[in-house]
């Protein structure tokens, strides 16, 4: 379970549970946890695993409020829809981009100043200048720790995993909240940038991913950046699109940069 989240459930318990609601071989009833589970412990488990397993629906359902709602609408909505669907692809893009950025440059000027303060250190002791760079590395890595257990645990990790998981209809709590992009984000600074044998290519997804939903859900409305003229796309279908184009961007950018295994891979 990821600490500091009390609203994740215990993967370990959830396997445990699982694997007792398998049948014996002889045709027994499945296996309770205890010498004798009684009523009520074994209702509190049926609502915890059927409380913590949650899909999303890709599927459209045309029934009479669909098609009285899809009736209601002005004949200038479908070519609006259209066009801001294509335009928030260009914007996952270059969002994205832009958050790649400033990972980069936030590494580079830390990594700068780290080198620079050591070399001028070692002038004078080579004892106390390895040790402050092994104080500025473990200050950069503790900062990244800190960000996922207490302030983004979701943003623990590659983060691909779970975004391969949305888009076989796995809703995973959190994975694509405004604090989980903002952690990604300044967590791949201080793990990289303390010198851990990181890449950028598994949280970059994950970022595209964040960018992706927010924007298909017209911002954020818990920290007031939010938009209602582009709270149109309301279904899940039309947020999973948008979060597919940007894995489709990325699975193009790791072919064109010779990680072929990655790439073919990350479908799956």
């Amino acid at each position: 379970m990821l600490s500091g989240d009390q609203g994740l459930p215990d993967g370990i318990r959830m396997a445990r549970l699982a694997w007792s609601r398998l049948p014996t071989a002889d045709g027994a009833a499945p296996l309770t946890e205890g010498p004798a589970a009684s009523a009520p412990a074994a209702a509190a488990q049926d609502e915890l695993f059927v409380g913590a397993v949650e899909s999303l629906d890709y599927e459209v359902i045309e029934n009479y409020a669909y098609r009285e709602e899809q009736a209601q609408r002005s004949k200038f909505w479908v070519p609006y829809y259209i066009v801001l669907k294509w335009f928030f692809a260009l914007l996952i893009g270059v969002g994205t981009g832009l958050a790649a950025i400033f990972i980069n440059l936030a590494v580079e000027n830390f990594s700068g100043w780290k080198f620079t303060l050591t070399f001028a250190i070692i002038q004078h002791s080579y004892f106390v200048g390895f040790l402050v760079y092994i104080l500025l590395n473990l200050a950069l890595v503790f900062s990244s720790v800190y960000i996922v257990t207490q302030f983004a645990p979701a943003a623990a990790g590659s983060g691909i995993p779970e975004i391969k998981g949305y888009l076989n209809g796995v809703d995973t709590h959190g994975i694509l909240l405004f604090r989980t992009l903002v952690g990604k984000i300044f967590g791949s600074i201080g793990s990289v940038g303390g010198g851990l044998a990181l890449g950028k290519e598994g949280p970059l997804v994950h970022t595209g991913a964040c960018i992706a939903s927010l924007l298909g859900q017209g911002g954020s409305a818990k920290y007031h950046l939010n938009s209602r003229w582009v709270q149109i796309f309301e279904s899940d279908r039309d947020r999973r699109d948008l979060v597919s184009y940007f894995v489709s961007h990325a699975m193009s950018f790791f072919l064109r940069f010779h990680l072929l295994m990655y790439g073919f891979l990350l479908p799956y």
